[in-house]
């Protein structure tokens, strides 16, 4: 078996030799658009949860209070 390797010019004008036909078939917002409808509901609720800025603060505050606990432990070791 002989392998044929293209050449570097060839490779980047390879779409435009070939004839696409790609449609868009319905635009989504989110990927789990087509899940059926309690799955949706789960994600959408997970999106609404990880997208709200009470979110971020918990996240930020849940951080901040890790990373202070950590550091009295190792204070407490020395």
């Amino acid at each position: 078996m002989e392998f044929v390797f293209c050449r570097l010019k060839e490779f980047y004008h390879f779409y435009e030799m070939v004839d696409l036909k790609w449609k868009v078939q319905r635009i989504r917002e989110h990927w789990f658009d087509d899940l059926p409808p309690t799955a949706l509901l789960i994600f959408k609720g997970i999106n609404v949860l990880a997208t709200s800025r009470a979110f971020q603060y918990a996240v930020c505050e849940y951080l901040y209070i890790s990373c202070m606990l950590v550091g009295e432990q190792s204070m407490s070791l020395s």
